[in-house]
């Protein structure tokens, strides 16, 4: 009678992270610049990323792309390169295959998501109990204004892997130059308020950004008209053709007055302050009159 050979548990593959030495300036028709990370056997030499190891050991390096462009979340120090981030599972989208989500550690800002190959492995992972660990292992910044547009996640199970972050010493890259981001909050229901989009304040009043007295004075006086702005019939109520109409124009006008108005703060901060401008019903701020379409009469 055969009997089954007993194959032995392979050891676990350790892995130390190096510092990626960044180019001085991109190559001719790049914007972009990377720093952070690559990964290297414990002996010495350096994975490349498609290395076949990483696959032989259920891990992989893959890139995550900011929600839109102007992406405030992923701004945050918590994407830094050689942080661990946490991998949340939200469900399954329209197509039938997981989303899984990367949020920071406490999971109050969310990166991205994990492109498609990668969520199916770490969702299989998880069906079958094997944890998978997510390290930012490496960032793409744009050279324009320095902001990160994306970021390069080690993804690997620590049943399998030993990893050695603090090989890599600290994060090697020149001091932000970005500028802070500030919007401007406008609707006929909360009225006119300033907000810090990367989430590390809360709103502002409208004295606390350092205008000209005469645009200090414009600021307030738009957030009372905003405030005395008729407000518009509720579903239950008996709808008013002319009341509907009354509101829709002083919408259209207020919409056009705060454009006026952000263009003025635009011009005495712009060298300072990027701002920001987020009218009801828009998902995310515009940055320049040039994302609003010319036609759009009620923003």
């Amino acid at each position: 009678m055969r009997t089954a050979t007993q194959i032995p548990m392979p050891e676990r593959l350790t892995l130390a992270l190096h510092p990626h030495t960044p180019v001085r300036t991109p190559r001719e028709g790049r914007p972009t610049i990377l720093y952070g990370y690559h990964l290297r056997l414990a002996s010495g030499p350096v994975l490349a990323v498609d290395d076949p190891l990483l696959s032989a050991f259920a891990a992989s390096i893959d890139t995550v792309d900011g929600v839109h462009a102007d992406s405030e979340p992923l701004q945050s120090e918590t994407f830094d390169p050689g942080r661990f981030v946490r991998l949340v599972r939200e469900g399954i989208d329209d197509e039938g295959d997981d989303v899984i989500g990367v949020w920071d550690l406490e999971e109050v800002r969310r990166a991205g998501a994990l492109p498609y190959e990668p969520a199916a492995r770490v969702a299989a992972a998880a069906d079958h109990g094997l944890g998978v660990e997510a390290l930012v292992l490496s960032e793409i910044r744009l050279r324009s204004d320095d902001r990160r547009s994306g970021i390069a996640l080690f993804l690997y199970p620590p049943a399998l892997i030993i990893l050695d972050v603090a090989a890599g010493g600290p994060l090697q890259r020149p001091e932000s130059r970005t500028r802070p981001r500030l919007v401007l909050i406008a609707d006929d229901v909360a009225g006119l308020r300033w907000w810090d989009p990367s989430g590390a304040t809360g709103p502002m009043a409208l004295d606390a950004v350092p205008v000209s007295a005469s645009l200090a004075q414009e600021l307030r006086d738009l957030a009372t008209a905003f405030k005395d702005a008729p407000t518009k019939a509720h579903d239950w109520e008996e709808p008013d053709f002319f009341e509907d109409m009354e509101h829709d124009w002083h919408r259209h006008v207020l919409g056009e007055r705060t454009r006026g108005v952000w263009d003025r703060v635009r011009r005495e901060l712009g060298r300072r302050y990027a701002i920001g401008l987020m009218l009801k019903g828009m998902s995310h701020p515009a940055w320049s009159p040039e994302e609003f379409d010319p036609d759009d009469d009620d923003a």
